[in-house]
Formats: structure tokens, sequence, C-alpha cells
């Protein structure tokens, strides 16, 4: 074949030789443009538009913060003095949410109470926790995994504040 090849070639006239040479070259040129230079330029184009986008987000959330300034809460958290207040408080809203039943253990630590459920429901747990956050009771830990579709088990911490 490359007999062949050679053969052919040498029967072709200088001029020919030359032509099939650049358009060798040519070829050579635009295969590397369209594997090579034009998927990394396409690239480099989208990267910048992204920075760009980027950019602009930033800025406008950076207003938005200057605009809205972070304000200091207006309540005061509720602070126990002793374990039992605290425990008397959680027990409470416990029962007022319905929640005594689907609760696993109540156990007081060294200056916290640790609360855990094995399953829950989700919208009621996240309720009990939304209205013990609304009294100004914060917890100081909390551990959520899902179990089922609307179904969570969770522990929750409190601690007791001086």
């Amino acid at each position: 074949m490359w007999m062949q090849t050679k053969q052919t070639w040498s029967q072709l006239a200088q001029r020919e030789q030359q032509m099939l040479l650049a358009l060798g070259v040519f070829l050579i040129g635009v295969l590397l443009y369209v594997t090579i230079w034009s998927p990394i330029h396409d690239a480099y184009s989208q990267a910048q538009k992204a920075e760009q986008k980027a950019v602009a987000d930033w800025q406008w959330l950076s207003e938005q913060v200057k605009k809205h300034p972070m304000q200091q809460s207006r309540e005061q958290s509720l602070q126990f003095a002793t374990q039992s207040q605290l425990m008397g408080s959680i027990q409470k809203t416990l029962r007022d949410e319905n929640l005594l039943g689907s609760m696993q253990s109540i156990t007081p630590n060294a200056k916290a109470i640790k609360v855990s459920f094995k399953e829950v429901h989700a919208p009621r747990f996240f309720r009990w926790l939304s209205l013990l956050e609304k009294q100004g009771l914060v917890s100081s830990q909390l551990q959520v995994n899902p179990v089922n579709t609307g179904i969570v088990q969770a522990s929750v911490s409190f601690e007791v504040v001086n």
C-alpha cells in the first residue's frame, strides 16, 4: 500500500503535490481548531459569562444586605436557672403539641436536657420547635434524620442558662 501511494505521489506534477500538501496542512489546521481550540474557547466564554453573573448576583446581594441590616431580636431568650424549670416547660409544650406519645426519651444531662424521638411526624415536630423558638427557647443541638415520608428521627438538646 505504501509503495502504491509513493508511486502515485511521484506521478503527480509538482504543482499538484504542492496543492495536496497545502490541503493537508489546511485539513490538519481545521481538525485542530474543531477538536481543541473551539471547545476550549467556548468553555472559556461560558466561564466568563458565569463569572459576570456571579459578580452581578454578589453585588445585588451586597446591596440587599446594606438595605436590610441585621436587626437584633427584640425578644429575650427564655432563661431557666434550674433543670426542673426547663424540664417543666419542655414537657408542657410537648403535651400541648401532642408529642408526648412520639417521644422516645427525655434525658437531663449536666446543664442540658435532651429530647429524643424515634419516629415523629415531621410537621408536628418542626411546629413544636417553632413554638419553642417563638417563646425564646432555642436548642443548643439538633439532629434530624428522615425515616420515611413525613416521618423523622430526631434529638434536640436545650441548655440551662444561668
